[in-house]
């Protein structure tokens, strides 16, 4: 009897069986098969590696006894991941996770709420990039997790991978707000307009978001470029006890994975 059991992430499985071991293969969301052979013992952990570093994995054969699957050469039973939403977003596939923000190629910064520079360890516009930390947990500034666009500031974000227009919302914008503030948009009100681009050519505007937010793409089949822009107004600030500085941009996740039919754009093309 075999089993296995997903870490919540999906970046690990552990394979377990009543006889021992003899191999374990994951077969990852973006479909790569990667084989662990002489595994031995009752139980084993296991993740991506080289090449597969960071990847979802989306169910396992476990090879034990004399259980084969045919699936593949020496292949054993095989187990499915039951979240079914493992391979959507920044977990999805390919494995790459290129359903994450993966270039700035535009940034403008708006002042603080003092009409002041924002500070510069807030002013970093690749920590927008990548999988989101969704962390609301009070740092340093030298150990934030965002950038701040300031106020009236603009970001445009590209993905490696075109974002799938899915049921409901397709996108999600993850913003940092500290505690006492995190989820009170009356008095902390950190809003942006968000637009989307195929080609980063042409915007389409796909609405308002206070602090975390998810976005629709309506109309549009997919999406590669996402522009970020800063409405929030410094008047709305003054009595929250330290200097403002626009909202906070930790990251952009997909809700319903790549458009894999969709090639790949790396600048406007007009």
């Amino acid at each position: 009897v075999v089993s296995a059991t997903f870490s919540s992430d999906g970046l690990y499985v552990t394979a377990t069986s009543t006889k021992h071991l003899n191999n374990v293969v994951l077969l990852y969301c973006d479909g790569v098969q990667q084989k662990f052979a002489g595994v031995s013992g009752y139980t084993a952990t296991l993740c991506g590696t080289e090449t597969n570093t960071g990847k979802s994995i989306q169910g396992v054969w476990i090879k034990s006894g004399c259980n084969n699957s045919g699936d593949g050469p020496v292949y054993g039973e095989f187990v499915a991941n039951p979240d079914a939403t493992v391979c959507n977003g920044t977990g999805g596939a390919p494995g790459d996770n290129a359903c994450t923000g993966s270039e700035i190629t535009f940034f403008a910064q708006g002042l603080a709420s003092n009409g002041q520079a924002v500070a510069p360890l807030r002013s970093l516009p690749s920590k927008a990039l990548g999988t989101p930390q969704m962390s609301d947990a009070a740092t340093s500034d030298a150990n934030a997790n965002f950038v701040a666009l300031g106020f009236g500031g603009e970001i445009i974000i590209r993905f490696d991978a075109a974002i799938a227009n899915g049921p409901g919302a397709d996108l999600r914008l993850w913003e940092t707000t500290f505690p006492n503030f995190t989820n009170n948009c009356v008095t902390y009100p950190e809003t942006v307009n968000v637009f989307a681009s195929q080609d980063g050519c042409n915007y389409t505007f796909i609405g308002s978001g206070c602090q975390d937010s998810d976005f629709d793409l309506g109309a549009l089949s997919f999406a590669q470029f996402i522009m970020i822009r800063d409405i929030s107004d410094p008047a709305d600030f003054t009595n929250v006890g330290h200097v403002a500085d626009g909202f906070d941009v930790d990251g952009l996740e997909c809700l319903n994975g790549e458009e894999h039919s969709k090639g790949k754009y790396d600048r406007c093309l007009s």
